[in-house]
């Protein structure tokens, strides 16, 4: 799974270094760095939440520091596997069960 947070910097503001957070649920899962994407390798459903980056501008003229947090965005992680399985099993019974009504129908 990869977020990114994508930001447009004013092109006056040039040499301007942009530091990057992203959250889930509130919680810190990446602190300020200069990269704007997170991602996580293997997405398992506890990594679903609600994302959101926040941006960090050190102005270097007057020393004053900008933020700014994105909107939420809520993302749902599924796990296929488990669901997969369950369909599997049930498969099994039902050729099972068409096997059977075809064995014994045709005996009689």
């Amino acid at each position: 799974m990869t977020v990114r947070c994508d930001t447009r910097l004013d092109l006056l503001r040039g040499g301007t270094e942009l530091h990057f957070a992203f959250y889930r649920d509130g919680w810190t899962v990446q602190e300020y760095n200069v990269s704007d994407t997170y991602r996580v390798q293997s997405a398992q459903q506890e990594d679903s939440g609600n994302y959101t980056c926040e941006v960090r501008m050190e102005v270097r003229m007057t020393n004053d520091t900008m933020r700014k947090m994105s909107a939420g965005l809520y993302i749902q992680i599924y796990d296929y596997t488990m669901h997969n399985i369950i369909r599997l099993v049930i498969s099994g019974f039902v050729l099972a069960a068409a096997l059977c009504f075809i064995y014994f129908h045709n005996k009689w």
